[in-house]
């Protein structure tokens, strides 16, 4: 079943780069829900990519500013479980976790920080809770381009 999924997702991206599929669809055909709606908040972050982009609506707390303080311009994307993107920050956000109680039920579009790992994490489908996530902001746009998203990210803030 795996096999299965993963198939479809390459297939979907394949199809999506060369200019044959439609994109809005993509995470529906793989079976993922997306937020429907962005959560009012101060903030945008952009993830651009090739000439793709998904932008967030951020929460206005202590832990995202020190966040996008540290966050770089550019990173690249793997791939988990063919459920969310991640990348890693190199050094943990220790100062403002203290503050804020981790752990959520994240969906499709969300980004949020992983405490395990030092992680910023975006969802292209709902995952299970976890006592390790900080619920950062979901989705705006582009959040269909999301499965695709890999090497060469501009972030910006």
């Amino acid at each position: 079943m795996k096999k299965l999924l993963l198939i479809c997702l390459l297939s979907a991206a394949v199809l999506t780069v060369s200019g044959c599929g439609n994109a809005d669809n993509i995470a529906a055909e793989l079976g993922c829900e997306q937020a429907s709606e962005a959560t009012p908040a101060d903030g945008i972050l952009t993830l651009a990519f090739g000439e793709r982009a998904v932008t967030f609506i951020v929460a206005d707390s202590p832990l995202t500013r020190e966040l996008m303080a540290r966050i770089p311009t550019s990173a690249e994307f793997e791939d988990y479980e063919n459920r969310l993107k991640f990348t890693r920050l190199g050094a943990p956000l220790a100062s403002a976790i203290n503050d804020v109680q981790p752990g959520y039920d994240p969906s499709g579009g969300d980004i949020a920080y992983d405490t395990a790992n030092d992680t910023i994490v975006v969802f292209y489908c709902d995952a299970e809770y976890s006592d390790d996530l900080i619920y950062l902001g979901t989705a705006e746009s582009g959040s269909e381009w999301i499965p695709v998203m890999e090497d060469n990210v501009t972030i910006s803030y």
